[in-house]
C-alpha cells in the first residue's frame, strides 16, 4: 500500500483495518521521511497558538477543498497540490490532521456516564421526560426531584492575598541585595595597614639556593622572652638546602643569527586545539550547508562553523557548497554533494576518514604521519607534504545492460607537489599534475598526466556557484529539519534553484522525493536532476542499487513500471541498443501515460541515435503527432542507430 498523507492520517487515527494497519505501520518504521512526518503531526496539533488557516489570497485554501480532501473526491494533481501545502506549512498540516480526528470520533458511537445521562433526562420537562419509550440505563430515584431554580451566574469574588504574599518577595529581594553588598564592603575593606608588624611579614626571606644561609621567616620584635626564644629556636632549626644542579640557570638567549635560523623552522600554520573529546572541528565557509546524521532521531542536523566532530560521525555536504573540516592534524575540503564519515586517528596516522561519496581537497600540513582512508577491504594512506594539495574522489561505474554495478574505487590526483600513496606492499608517488585510481585491496592503476580539475585546483566557489548558494540559503529556517526546507525549495521559480534541491535530497538519501519528482508535469528541469541523482544512485554499488528497485516498486506500485523506469536509468549495452525491437519499444514509451518514463525514453532513443535534439517531441505534450511521428519514421526507415565509426587501420 503506497503511503500518502491520507493514509498516515487515517493510521494515526485508527480507522484502517487490521491488516493494513500492519501495512502501514510497517512501512513508517522502514521509511524514516514518513517517520518524521508521523512525528510533526503529532508536534502541530498538540502546538498552541498556531494561526488560523486563511482561505483567501495567494496562501489561502478554500474549506471546500479540505472537505473534498477528506472525502477522497479531488484530482490526483489536485490531491499533490494540497498534500505539498501540507507539508510546508504547520498550520495547514494542523488543520487537516485535527479535522480527520474529529471526524473519526465521529464516526464512533461516544460513550456517556449513566449519571450524566440521567440528569439529561430530568432537564426535560413535560411528559417525554417519563415516558416508557425513554431508555434508561437504571431506575429512576425514589423520591421526586423538586425543581431547583438556578441562579444567574455570576463571576466569584477575589480572594484577597495575606500580607506575605503580597510583600514577602518584595522584602526578600531587598534583604538579598543588601547581604550582596555587604558581603563586597567586608571584601574590598580590609586591606592590610603599611608599617608595623604587617610590613615586617612581607620582607623577603634569604634566596633558598644560598648553601650559606638558612631560610627563616622574618618575623616582628619580640614583645616577652617566650617570643624571643622562639625566635631563637626558629633560627636554629636545621632547613634542608636544595641541590645546585637542581636550580641549574637557564639556557642564554641565542644569537641573533641562531634566532633567524629558529625564525625559518617556525611552523607555516597553527593547528587550532581541538575540544576534549573531539576528533575534528567544522571550519568557516561562506554559505556553506554541512549536515549531519542524528542516528538517535534517524534525522539531519545542520553544523555550524566551529562544531565538534566526533567518531562515527557521518558528514553530507549539500551541492553546490564547499566546507572545510580539520580532521586531526590535517586539512580538507568537502566539495559538492560528497559524504565522508569521521573516524578516529589510528597509531602512527595523523587523520582518518571514509570517504563515502564524492570529492574531498587535502591541504598538506607539517604532520609527518599519512593521512588513513579505509576503503572496501583495503586501506590507503596519504602522505602530503606542506604547500601541496590533493584530491581524492569515489569512482562509482555501471556499465549500460549491466545488472550490478562494478567495484568503485578511489581516485589520487596531485595539484602542487608530489604526494605518496600506499597500501600493504603498493606505492606510488605522484607528481603535480598526475593521478591514479585505486582499488582494494592494494591495487594501482590507471596513471596519468591530464589536467588538474578545476574543483582541485580553485581555492573556492565560482561567482555562479555562491550565487546560487545565496538563493538556496534564504529557505533555511532553523526551527525545521532540512528535509523540510529542501521540500520547500522544489517549488522555486528558479530552475538552479530546483536542481540543487533534489541533488541535496539525492545526498541525504530521500529515494521517494526524488522518483516523485521524476514524474513532476510541466517541469522538465526537475525531472532531468532527478534522473541524474537515480543514475548516480544505480551505479554506486549493490546496495544502493537494491534500494533504488525497491523505491521504485513502491513508489510504481507494479513491477513493470519499476523493470521499466529501472532499464532506462541503467541504459541499453551496444548490442541491445542495435535490436530494433528494443528501438520500436523506445519509441512506444513516448506515448507512455507517465510523464517520467516518457523523459526517459527520450533521453535512451537520444543517446541511442546520438542527437542532441528532440525532433520536436515534448514529453510535456505527447498527444503533439509531429515529434512522435519523427522518431517513428526514423526506427522505420532503419536510421535510428547511427553505426559507429570504423577504426582506423
Amino acid at each position: 500500500m503506497r503511503l500518502t498523507l491520507r493514509t498516515l492520517l487515517a493510521w494515526l487515527d485508527d480507522t484502517l483495518p487490521p491488516a493494513e494497519v500492519r501495512q502501514i505501520g510497517q512501512q513508517v518504521a522502514e521509511t524514516p521521511l514518513a517517520q518524521e512526518l508521523v512525528d510533526r503531526i503529532h508536534r502541530v496539533t498538540r502546538q498552541r497558538r498556531l494561526t488560523v488557516p486563511s482561505d483567501s489570497g495567494h496562501e489561502g485554501v478554500d474549506p471546500n477543498v479540505v472537505a473534498s480532501y477528506i472525502g477522497d473526491t479531488l484530482t490526483a494533481e489536485q490531491v499533490a497540490e494540497y498534500e505539498k501545502r501540507c507539508l510546508t506549512s504547520d498550520v495547514y498540516l494542523a488543520e487537516i490532521a485535527s479535522v480527520h480526528q474529529i471526524l473519526s470520533l465521529l464516526a464512533q458511537r461516544a460513550k456517556v456516564p449513566p449519571e450524566a445521562r440521567q440528569r439529561m433526562y430530568h432537564l426535560i420537562k413535560g411528559r417525554e421526560s417519563v415516558g416508557p419509550a425513554v431508555p434508561r440505563t437504571f431506575s429512576p430515584p425514589k423520591e421526586a426531584v423538586a425543581p431547583v431554580s438556578v441562579a444567574a451566574w455570576a463571576p466569584p469574588p477575589v480572594p484577597s492575598r495575606s500580607l506575605v504574599e503580597r510583600y514577602g518577595p518584595v522584602a526578600a529581594a531587598l534583604a538579598f541585595i543588601a547581604i550582596l553588598c555587604w558581603s563586597a564592603w567586608l571584601s574590598i575593606g580590609t586591606n592590610p595597614k603599611p608599617g608595623g608588624e604587617d610590613l615586617a611579614l612581607t620582607k623577603k626571606a634569604p634566596l633558598a639556593n644560598d648553601p650559606g644561609k638558612a631560610v627563616v621567616p622574618a618575623v616582628g620584635a619580640a614583645k616577652d622572652a617566650n617570643a624571643a626564644k622562639a625566635v631563637a629556636t626558629e633560627k636554629d632549626a636545621i632547613v634542608p638546602v636544595p641541590d645546585p644542579a637542581a636550580t641549574k640557570p637557564a639556557d642564554p638567549m641565542p644569537e641573533p643569527d641562531a634566532k633567524a635560523k629558529l625564525d625559518e623552522v617556525k611552523p607555516i600554520e597553527t593547528k587550532a586545539a581541538l575540544p576534549a573529546g573531539a576528533v575534528g572541528v567544522v571550519g568557516k565557509a561562506d554559505e556553506g550547508i554541512l549536515l549531519r546524521h542524528n542516528p538517535d532521531a534517524n534525522s539531519w542536523d545542520r553544523l555550524v562553523a566551529g562544531a565538534s566532530l566526533r567518531e562515527g560521525d557521518r558528514l553530507v555536504n549539500l551541492p553546490p557548497f564547499q566546507t572545510p573540516l580539520q580532521i586531526g592534524t590535517s586539512n580538507l575540503t568537502m566539495i559538492g554533494g560528497g559524504e565522508i564519515k569521521v573516524l578516529a586517528p589510528g597509531v602512527g596516522t595523523s587523520a582518518r576518514f571514509e570517504l563515502v561519496r564524492g570529492r574531498v581537497r587535502i591541504t598538506g600540513s607539517l604532520a609527518k604521519d599519512p593521512i588513513a582512508v579505509p576503503f572496501d577491504s583495503g586501506l590507503l594512506k596519504l602522505t602530503v607534504p606542506p604547500a601541496t594539495v590533493a584530491g581524492l574522489e569515489r569512482v562509482s561505474y555501471r556499465a549500460p545492460g549491466d545488472k550490478l554495478p562494478s567495484a568503485p574505487g578511489l581516485r589520487i590526483t596531485s595539484a602542487e607537489g608530489t604526494i605518496t600513496a600506499e597500501s600493504g606492499a603498493a606505492s606510488e608517488t605522484l607528481a603535480a599534475g598526475t593521478s591514479i585510481l585505486f582499488h582494494a585491496p592494494n591495487v594501482f592503476t590507471a596513471k596519468t598526466a591530464d589536467p588538474v580539475p578545476s574543483w582541485i585546483s580553485d581555492t573556492g566557489p565560482s561567482a555562479a556557484d555562491q550565487e546560487r548558494g545565496k538563493r538556496m540559503v534564504r529557505y533555511i529556517k532553523p526551527n525545521l529539519s532540512p528535509i523540510v526546507w529542501l521540500v520547500e525549495a522544489l517549488d522555486d521559480e528558479n530552475a538552479e534553484v530546483r536542481h540543487d534541491a533534489i541533488s541535496a535530497l539525492g545526498a541525504v538519501g530521500s529515494l521517494d522525493l526524488i522518483v516523485t519528482s521524476l514524474t513532476k508535469k510541466g517541469d522538465p528541469a526537475s525531472r532531468k536532476a532527478a534522473i541524474a541523482v537515480l543514475r548516480d544512485v544505480a551505479r554506486r554499488d549493490a546496495a544502493s542499487a537494491d534500494a533504488l528497485r525497491t523505491e521504485l516498486l513502491r513508489f510504481g506500485g507494479s513491477p513493470e513500471w519499476a523493470e521499466t523506469a529501472e532499464k532506462l536509468l541503467v541504459g541499453y549495452s551496444a548490442r541491445e541498443a542495435a535490436d530494433e525491437t528494443n528501438q520500436v519499444k523506445l519509441v512506444n514509451l513516448l506515448k507512455h501515460e507517465d510523464v517520467g518514463i516518457r523523459e526517459l525514453a527520450l533521453e535512451a532513443l537520444q543517446a541511442i541515435s546520438r542527437r542532441g535534439d528532440s525532433l520536436g517531441y515534448d514529453p510535456d505534450k505527447p498527444q503533439d503527432a509531429d515529434g512522435l511521428k519523427a522518431w517513428q519514421d526514423l526506427v522505420q526507415r532503419h536510421e535510428l542507430r547511427i553505426p559507429a565509426a570504423p577504426k582506423p587501420k
